[in-house]
């Protein structure tokens, strides 16, 4: 729960209301705390001399990146598209995973619709602003400022977000 952390403490210092924090996206929650996630498993690993740790590592950023993607799509396909419980076992076997498992992801996905893509959706847009960012500002990329900046504002739509993000790439670009 580092990402959650990080988040409410950040907004507590701004002086947000734990009320403002909840009644927004998840999408900036979810995704800000499954980013956080990624990137402690990228450090540990960066930081580590052991073989093991970082194929363990690399277990866990694979787990939680692809996890949340298929959870994602396994909504979209129920909730918009309109799966059935054969479609969504004969999209798991595509992809090697267990079609048996069909009925009860169809179940949990049924009983908390749109949920998951808060998470996946979420997720994917900080690690694209942060692959886009570290690629544009190179050596003058701050980490530390980075994140500051994508909690700037506590959490906030996504299109906010991105509003925030090219307000900081236009003024780093300048600097």
């Amino acid at each position: 729960y580092p990402g959650h952390l990080y988040a409410y403490v950040r907004s507590k210092e701004l002086g947000l209301s734990n009320a403002a924090t909840v009644m927004t996206s998840t999408a900036h929650g979810e995704g800000w705390a499954t980013y956080v996630s990624l990137k402690l498993f990228e450090y540990a690993k960066a930081n580590s001399t052991d073989q093991n740790f970082k194929n363990v590592m690399d277990y866990y950023i694979a787990n939680e990146s692809l996890g949340h993607i298929l959870e994602t799509r396994l909504d979209i396909g129920i909730m918009y598209e309109g799966w059935t419980v054969s479609q969504v076992g004969a999209f798991l076997g595509k992809y090697g995973y267990n079609e048996g498992a069909a009925q009860e992801i169809y179940d949990l996905i049924i009983e908390m619709p749109a949920v998951y893509p808060a998470y996946g959706y979420g997720k994917m847009v900080f690690l694209s602003l942060h692959s886009e960012a570290q690629s544009l500002l190179g050596n003058y990329y701050d980490e530390v400022e980075f994140n500051d900046m994508l909690l700037s504002k506590g959490w906030t739509d996504l299109q906010e977000l991105k509003t925030t993000y090219n307000q900081y790439m236009t003024r780093k670009c300048h600097e």
